[in-house]
């Protein structure tokens, strides 16, 4: 095929397995003469006793995985040009139908032949040898060498390749294959966008259907429970303390020897308790489990059938139409309701009491013990950590905006001292040691109640103070970013 012939041109690029003797890679086709590009998928299936050759603007709804036969393909030709195509010749005794392809990347050459007789089978080839060979059952050789006949055929001329490629894009649709859509009709955008949606959703319910379905207890399952724990009722009186197990013998329970494991730590009654207890819980499962599996096959039809609904071009569909069947699938996003809100300040601003201090630092102090964890938590390991002393309940107070280097000043001290006193159980005494040191030295253990820390490493300071100076602190108060209550200037 020329770079100048009037022949679509086929490019494939990623290329997927399944379990059943089937590839699948991602395709392109380019028309020259309309200048169209059809992004769909190229099967090559050998999981029936025929094998066959399909062109698809959908992805199969088949687990696809990029293992074995598909990962050595993408190793030699990951982006490739589909060249030619030769079949078998009618006295073979092989039936067969090869494609040629090169690497856009490298320019080697690589086949791939599809085989129906003697059986059906998908052959790679490269460099004259079959690096690997898949079959219906999925399994594969590898590096064989092919027979030459399937060398040597000769590819079709452009008017048989011409009708090849027709065939390969016709409109007729089968069970395994969707073709290439009728020009005419194509699909809008919108309706594309939505049957991928759908697509994508139905492989992930097929996906949970087979996960629930083996977690589904079965009869016999819940069958065998019911016999164990009849047997363990009727055989009590034999178990002995600490037994591991019980062996009823084949008189007994009439399907030959069975053993009955046993948890040594637990009385006999207790035992068949947990035999019961057993029974019930698989019962409960297979109901509720039975119908989780039940409402997942109702959503499979529901998908299907819309699928089916929505690749038919010739049905008209509105925009409209095609977001109320997503809307009845639960395929659309919720409009969120657009409300004019406060504003809401930020948490660091609003959390805790805040003072202010001529130095530039700022004593953040908490109003509860809950709103005291949060401000130690929020707080930089160099900020300084000021409580009272001894026991006692109080609030904790936060130095911070203070050289991480430097010691916490008597003017900065004093005042966190003060707060941490005077929101305690000691305000009436007007005095009392505090504890002062590093955030990075106290620590909160996992079910300490809020409010209280462990302190590894301290200073404990003496502060005795007066109604005066509490007050000139609260003149300091910030609150929405102002400070307020500024004493009154003689």
């Amino acid at each position: 095929m020329s770079p100048k012939s009037s022949l679509p041109v086929i490019n494939l690029s990623k290329c997927w397995q399944t379990g059943r003797g089937t590839l699948v890679f991602q395709a392109s086709i380019f028309d020259p003469i309309s200048s169209n590009k059809t992004k769909g998928y190229l099967t090559l299936d050998a999981s029936a006793k025929s094998s066959t050759v399909a062109f698809s603007t959908d992805k199969p709804a088949i687990e696809l995985k990029a293992t074995g036969v598909a990962a050595i393909i993408r190793k030699y030709c990951s982006s490739c040009r589909l060249m030619n195509v030769a079949l078998s010749p009618n006295d073979h005794d092989k039936s067969f139908f090869r494609l040629r392809l090169v690497s856009n990347a490298t320019g080697d050459e690589t086949f791939i032949v599809v085989s129906d007789k003697p059986m059906a089978e998908i052959d790679f080839i490269v460099n004259r040898i079959s690096l690997c060979r898949l079959q219906s059952k999925g399994t594969f050789t590898v590096k064989k060498t092919p027979s030459n006949d399937l060398l040597e055929v000769e590819d079709f001329d452009e008017s048989q390749l011409q009708l090849w490629m027709s065939s390969l894009l016709s409109p007729d649709e089968t069970d395994h294959s969707t073709s290439r859509r009728d020009q005419s009709e194509p699909l809008s955008p919108h309706r594309r966008q939505a049957r991928d949606r759908i697509a994508r959703r139905l492989k992930t319910l097929r996906k949970t259907l087979d996960q629930d379905l083996s977690k589904l207890p079965s009869t016999d399952t819940i069958k065998a429970a019911k016999q164990d724990a009849e047997l363990l009722s009727s055989n009590l009186w034999r178990l002995k303390s600490n037994s591991e197990e019980l062996v009823v013998d084949v008189t007994e329970s009439g399907e030959g020897k069975k053993i009955l494991k046993l948890n040594p730590t637990k009385t006999p009654g207790e035992n068949l308790d947990i035999f019961y207890a057993r029974i019930k819980k698989l019962e409960r499962a297979s109901k509720l489990q039975g119908e989780r599996v039940a409402a997942i096959k109702r959503d499979i039809q529901s998908f299907e059938e819309a699928l089916t609904r929505i690749r038919d071009s010739s049905v008209p569909l509105t925009d409209g139409e095609i977001s109320q069947l997503l809307s009845g699938l639960s395929l659309t996003k919720p409009k969120l309701a657009i409300t004019p809100t406060r504003a809401v300040k930020s948490s660091k601003q609003t959390l805790g009491r805040r003072f202010s201090s001529s130095e530039g630092a700022i004593l953040i102090l908490g109003r509860d013990a809950k709103e005291s964890d949060q401000i130690v938590k929020a707080a930089k390991s160099s900020d300084w950590w000021v409580h009272i002393a001894g026991g006692g309940r109080g609030s904790h107070v936060l130095v911070t905006g203070v050289s991480s280097k430097s010691p916490l000043s008597p003017s900065l001290l004093r005042p966190a001292g003060i707060l941490a006193l005077h929101f305690s159980d000691r305000s009436k005494a007007r005095e009392g040691d505090v504890y002062c040191t590093r955030r990075q030295f106290i620590r909160k253990t996992k079910g300490l109640p809020a409010g209280l820390w462990l302190v590894d490493k301290s200073e404990t300071v003496l502060i005795r103070y007066d109604q005066e100076e509490l007050a000139d602190i609260f003149s300091k108060e910030i609150r929405d970013g102002i400070q307020r209550h500024r004493p009154k200037t003689p």
